[in-house]
């Protein structure tokens, strides 16, 4: 096994100009775990660190670019590991910081957001006593329903008898067109008649 700091070597020697110094930035952030007596060099913890220094962003080091990082930041936990002690998680998820590749450490994390937001869910349902059901008939306008009043219904009805188109001086002829007597002019469209009846039907 290598030590951190052939690791370290290593990786300098592949690195770019820029990369570089960011590199030593890392290295020194887990210099000064060792220093400071703590044997935590979780990947999570590191880029923690980083983060309130104004350093490297965590999501750099989390992501697939910050390979070089995170092996440095492997190189120092596999050489302390066996004086660290299987620390106590202060939230049950901390595990997911554990899973080195990104895409499948946030589809974990995505599942568990689900997860949460359906327990959520249950929980609001398994409160519900009570439920209360309303049998009463509406209107459904997309349905085609039409909420007619009894004087309503009774005008078109009316309008549409053959007495009252009489009284009027007209007359449906087999096609459906209402004509007029005195002049044979047609007073209204073929779908006049039927068009009323329909809305009769569905009222």
């Amino acid at each position: 096994m290598k030590s951190p700091e052939d690791v370290y070597q290593n990786l300098l020697e592949k690195a770019s100009t820029r990369m570089k110094p960011k590199l030593e930035f890392i290295n020194d952030i887990c210099k000064e775990q060792i220093e400071r007596g703590s044997t935590d060099f979780k990947i999570a913890t590191i880029a923690r660190i980083s983060d309130a220094k104004n350093g490297i962003k965590a999501q750099t080091i989390r992501n697939k670019t910050g390979k070089a990082y995170q092996d440095l930041i492997n190189a120092y936990a596999d050489a302390h590991q066996s004086t660290v002690a299987t620390p106590k998680l202060k939230n049950e998820h901390d595990w997911v910081d554990e899973i080195k590749d990104p895409r499948i450490r946030w589809l974990v994390l995505d599942l568990i957001t689900q997860n949460k937001e359906l327990n959520s869910q249950l929980i609001k349902f398994k409160r519900i006593t009570e439920l209360e059901i309303d049998m009463r008939k509406q209107s459904d306008s997309s349905s085609g329903g039409i909420d007619l009043k009894g004087s309503d219904i009774d005008a078109l009805n009316h309008a549409i008898e053959p007495k009252t188109l009489s009284d009027l001086g007209c007359y449906m002829d087999e096609k459906g067109y209402v004509i007029n007597e005195e002049t044979g002019r047609k007073a209204y469209k073929p779908a006049y008649i039927s068009a009323i009846q329909k809305v009769l039907t569905v009222s």
